[in-house]
């Protein structure tokens, strides 16, 4: 089969709020296959075609409103962080990728501390509740933390999925 994809980013942003949406626009044509059926351990491979239901045809990326204030940012929003498995592929880290809806309190670029020389950055996330296949609740959240003295930078990430069983 074939398709497009067509989109457009909508920002509007101030000194104090800064709100975005991109709707996106997919077409595609697609021809009927005879799949062989896979069972088990084989069963999750995204080696067959995409579920629809990835990338509707309506679907609005990148929405978010955020607040700033004195070099922090608090927001909510869907915007993509190149984090989770793409549409063709498991790895980690991928630029198609879908965002995952999250609130977010995160610093507006380096910020000083002490003097110019030492500077930092954070970004902090937790995701909305989620739901697995087995119908429990489960978050994702990250942290990430820069720190700049001089040329040298220093950096921590860390990511945590918590729940996701029954007695968490």
């Amino acid at each position: 089969g074939y398709g497009s994809i067509f989109s457009y980013l909508i920002q509007y942003n101030n000194k104090f709020i800064s709100l975005s949406l991109e709707p996106v626009i997919n077409f595609s044509k697609t021809y009927p296959l005879n799949l062989n059926n896979k069972e088990k351990t084989f069963s999750v491979l995204n080696d067959v075609p995409i579920d629809k239901n990835i990338n509707h045809p309506g679907m609005v990326k990148n929405m978010g409103m955020t607040f700033k204030y004195s070099g922090l940012m608090l927001g909510y929003s869907n915007y993509d962080q190149w984090w989770g498995p793409g549409i063709h592929n498991s790895l980690i880290l991928s630029n198609n990728s879908n965002g995952i809806p999250h609130f977010f309190l995160k610093t507006n670029g380096y910020q000083s501390l002490l003097d110019n020389n030492l500077k930092f950055k954070f970004n902090y996330f937790v995701s909305d509740r989620m739901t697995n296949y087995a119908g429990y609740d489960y978050f994702l959240s990250g942290l990430s933390i820069n720190m700049v003295y001089n040329n040298i930078e220093v950096g921590r990430n860390i990511h945590l999925l918590s729940g996701g069983y029954e007695n968490l």
